[in-house]
């Protein structure tokens, strides 16, 4: 009987291990290692599984795309590091700001991307804008200098793809940066 004990114990550790390690792996493939938010991968999938939703019960669903206004200067004077530090406390800021039903992921580079559930455009325009606000008043420790970001808003559609999500956001982002930078644009309609 001990013995019976002894090899059911040690089966079971090594399936809690397992199952430990594979959590642990999931965690990883999903976030980003800086920022510790989801990574563009894990977004992708969500924003799938969103538009699938969206065709079957038509609720609204809107994405913000934001981009910060010449991050290179950050880094170029200040530092790889110091720009590294900026990322991280834009994550944290922006973490405050949303509900836990969104989907935040850093898209690349210093792009950063939001998924709203249930959320029309008119709100993820209100959103945007208190982020872009607590984002250019929020002391980075630059000495002189403001960080500021743009925005691309636009809610998702009926029929539309993650292909035509993201291009229409992107042009959005890229008219806010076209329009003097610190900007949010909104899709108006569909």
């Amino acid at each position: 009987i001990l013995m019976i004990g002894i090899v059911h114990y040690r089966v079971n550790y090594f399936d809690r291990v397992k199952f430990v390690n594979e959590k642990e792996l999931i965690i990883l493939s999903e976030t980003d290692p800086l920022t510790k938010i989801y990574n563009r991968a894990k977004f992708d999938s969500e924003l799938i599984k969103w538009i699938k939703l969206k065709e079957r019960y038509h609720n609204p669903i809107s994405i913000i795309l934001m981009d910060f206004d010449y991050f290179k200067e950050v880094n170029d004077h200040f530092g790889h590091l110091t720009g590294d530090k900026v990322l991280v406390d834009t994550a944290r800021l922006v973490e405050k700001l949303i509900r836990e039903t969104d989907i935040f992921a850093r898209w690349g580079g210093e792009e950063f991307i939001l998924l709203l559930p249930e959320t029309d455009r008119t709100n993820a325009i209100k959103l945007a804008e208190r982020i872009r606000e607590v984002i250019c008043t929020y002391d980075y420790d630059l000495w002189s200098s403001k960080i500021t970001c743009s925005f691309g808003v636009t809610e998702i559609f009926d029929n539309d793809s993650i292909y035509s999500v993201f291009d229409r956001v992107d042009k959005l982002l890229y008219s806010a940066k076209e329009k003097g930078r610190n900007l949010v644009i909104g899709q108006e309609s569909a």
